[in-house]
């Protein structure tokens, strides 16, 4: 055994054990290779959830934030379009927008 590797005695129920044993002769392995194999698998593929589950939560928030800043976009267009900020006067250019609104 190699300096590198460790070894460590775990308690499996004697079911899980036959289904391992059963595994590693389908899979031409030892029985160490093939518990080896599956705990790196599953590390691995629990690492990816994480960084998909992380990466996922980011990508809601920056849509979330964008929404928040669509909604203001829009209500600061609409005041301007509308008169509404500003001196308050109405001018040629809303009357303009409204007619481009409505003919849309």
């Amino acid at each position: 055994m190699s300096r590198e590797h460790h070894q460590m005695r775990i308690r499996i129920p004697h079911e899980l054990k036959s289904d391992l044993e059963e595994a590693s002769k389908a899979n031409k392995r030892s029985l160490n290779a093939e518990i080896t194999s599956r705990l790196e698998f599953s590390l691995k593929h629990q690492a990816e959830d994480t960084y998909e589950s992380k990466f996922s939560e980011k990508i809601d928030t920056i849509l979330e934030e964008t929404k928040k800043h669509h909604e203001i976009l829009n209500k600061l267009q609409d005041s301007v379009i509308f008169g509404n900020y500003g001196s308050g006067k109405s001018s040629g250019y809303k009357d303009m927008k409204i007619k481009e609104l409505k003919e849309k």
